[in-house]
């Protein structure tokens, strides 16, 4: 049953209806764990809304039109063993253009978003029994994450030119050689990704194995094509939900070897290092849980860092630092914080763009080795926090000579 359409102005509204029909429905369904159920739907229904009101922002250009269907519940019948399809959500595109959506780079990860001409949402009838209720299943088609186009030319370049030998050791070394020539910093996006991390002092203090690593996994990153997402109750995680998705086959042999050596390193790291990883890349991580973490234990991806990372940016650009900072658009797509770290305003991951080409992140191209290398000055642009921790240096050492000299009870006792 279609209960409504519009046009590129009603995205928004569109989203807001199509929560609506889901709450609706959950609360019908789930009668007596209505919370539960409703937190997942709430979590399913903001990663829609960041998209759609997203590309609205961005694009304001970009005609759409959408449909909205509603299926009818019969609350006698068993529900089927296979799921069922309660509110479906259709949008259409009026655009020869790629919709893609270049991630940021300090978000670390090696792929962009890439919405079809036709997007489509199908929120799954919810499971609810006395044990509580099951997973949520958010059907997905026209929502891809490609890998970045000069990620995969590196690869190809390491496979052809180090055949047999590529190794994680090797690929790093031939990385080291060939990086700054072959793919410079202020062309790829790709490198300015690995570099976002790697420059990172407290990074190096923890060895070249780790830079290693690093590299050869990113480097392996595949095509995700999203066909479900899938929510579920997880106490573990503070917003009380984790996500993950079903991805579509991969089209060769050679993406399935390279998602099972990704795959390993990032099950190692849910295990064993969450934390750290947390820590120097949430968006990363949280999309290797989303794929991977489920199978074995651990948690999925939180809803809230998908949501930032789906979400339109309200601010970006470079930063006049003086290093290769001042090549990338999306380096001040960050947070806002205060003098002391805490968050004052979020700030979106994602800008939207259209493409008639291969998507390299933006207007970023591949150029060729002559005349491409980088020049990456010192930087010169730091003085207000350096200014900043010279003077409360400078408080300390006050603070430190008054106790010293018992100026406080010198006071007292003139009194």
């Amino acid at each position: 049953m279609a209960i409504g359409n519009g046009r590129h102005d009603d995205l928004r509204d569109a989203a807001r209806r199509f929560r609506g029909e889901c709450s609706s429905a959950v609360r019908t369904v789930c009668v007596g764990s209505e919370s539960s159920a409703e937190l997942l739907m709430d979590a399913a229904c903001t990663l829609v809304e960041r998209l759609l009101v997203g590309v609205q922002e961005h694009l304001p250009t970009v005609k759409a039109q959408y449909e909205l269907q509603v299926s009818p519940l019969d609350l006698n019948k068993t529900p089927p063993d296979a799921e069922q399809e309660m509110v479906v959500l259709e949008v259409g595109f009026h655009t020869d253009n790629v919709l893609a959506g270049e991630i940021a780079t300090r978000s670390r990860i090696a792929a962009y978003v890439q919405l079809k001409p036709r997007l489509r949402f199908a929120l799954a009838r919810p499971h609810c029994d006395n044990s509580g209720v099951q997973p949520l299943v958010l059907f997905v088609d026209g929502l891809e994450l490609p890998t970045l186009p000069d990620c995969v030319q590196v690869r190809n370049s390491m496979r052809a030119e180090l055949g047999d030998s590529m190794s994680c050791t090797t690929a790093y070394e031939w990385w080291e050689q060939h990086r700054h020539k072959r793919f410079s910093l202020s062309r790829s996006k790709f490198h300015r990704v690995l570099e976002s991390l790697l420059e990172q002092k407290s990074f190096k203090l923890m060895g070249k194995a780790l830079a290693t690593d690093y590299v050869w996994n990113t480097l392996h990153t595949t095509d995700i094509r999203v066909q479900a997402l899938e929510f579920c109750v997880d106490p573990r995680q503070i917003a009380g939900v984790s996500v993950s998705v079903r991805a579509r086959p991969l089209l060769t042999q050679m993406e399935e070897e390279d998602r099972r050596l990704v795959k390993a390193f990032t099950q190692k790291t849910l295990l064993e290092d969450r934390a750290r990883a947390d820590r120097f890349a949430p968006s990363a991580i949280n999309v290797g849980a989303m794929l991977y973490g489920a199978e074995v234990g651990a948690k999925g991806a939180c809803p809230r860092v998908l949501a930032k990372l789906f979400t339109a940016a309200k601010w970006y650009g470079k930063k006049d630092d003086g290093t290769w900072h001042s090549y990338d658009v999306t380096w001040n797509c960050t947070d806002r914080k205060d003098i002391i770290g805490r968050v004052t305003e979020e700030n979106g991951r994602l800008i939207w763009r259209l493409q008639d080409r291969d998507v390299n992140a933006g207007d970023d191209l591949i150029q060729p080795e002559e005349g491409n290398s980088d020049f990456i000055r010192p930087s010169e642009n730091r003085w207000l926090m350096s200014l900043f921790y010279v003077t409360i240096l400078c408080l300390l050492l006050a603070v430190a000579t008054v106790l010293r000299n018992d100026y406080p009870l010198r006071w007292l006792e003139q009194q």
